[in-house]
């Protein structure tokens, strides 16, 4: 991921990370062992353990950050996880994954950043091709452009119980939609309908970032 680092205007040395973007697969790969405090959960085997340590290591990250944190392509890396559900049960996971991510952030004991979760409508570049890693860390044999169905799906989900908790008096001021959309989004046939949830998440939840990607290493580079 991408880290920007904070200097203390008075010695003009580097003071504490400020911000930085991660990547899921992390977490998916190695669970809470990455934080390197013993810990010996391991890769997440199973969906809600998937959403809690994603929880648990945001927590013990924003210790060490002075700004947000956000983490990449959140739906698409959760797609492998996801296949087989159906809408009720992709809402039940969406909005267990908000309320883990709020409370990671609401039981710090002191004022902290939200964090940023990326949605992307479509596959980033750089995964197309990637293999995907499903439950226990292990590969699925499948490319992560293979679940661009499913990661589809938990956008909308997401997107839909940012909604759904606020329309019932549910206020997270964390975590953040960061929507991503690239050019393709156009050629999807119900890409209206896309737009209308997009601007309907934006309208009920503060904070909403949409961004356009329409940089030619887009269509064949690094993410923008």
């Amino acid at each position: 991921g991408e880290i920007l680092t904070l200097k203390n205007t008075i010695n003009a040395m580097v003071d504490r990370l400020h911000t930085a973007s991660h990547s899921i697969a992390l977490i998916k790969r190695f669970g809470m062992d990455i934080l390197g405090v013993g810990a010996v959960t391991g890769p997440p085997r199973t969906l809600d353990v998937f959403s809690a340590e994603l929880a648990g290591v945001t927590m013990a990250m924003q210790r060490h950050f002075y700004g947000a944190i956000r983490w990449r392509a959140a739906n698409v890396f959760f797609a492998p996880f996801l296949e087989g559900l159906n809408e009720r049960e992709l809402h039940a996971w969406a909005e267990m994954t908000l309320r883990d991510l709020a409370m990671s952030t609401a039981v710090s004991g002191r004022p902290m950043p939200p964090v940023g979760l990326e949605l992307w409508w479509e596959i980033p570049p750089s995964l197309v091709e990637t293999e995907a890693i499903g439950p226990g860390g292990t590969f699925t044999n499948r490319l992560y452009g293979d679940y661009e169905y499913t990661s589809q799906k938990a956008a909308q989900a997401l997107a839909h119980a940012f909604r759904d908790l606020r329309q019932r008096g549910i206020a997270l001021a964390s975590p953040i939609p960061i929507v991503r959309i690239g050019p393709g989004l156009l050629r999807d046939p119900g890409y209206d309908g896309i737009l209308r949830d997009i601007a309907g998440l934006a309208g009920s939840h503060p904070g909403t970032e949409v961004i356009f990607d329409r940089s030619e290493p887009w269509l064949g580079g690094e993410d923008q």
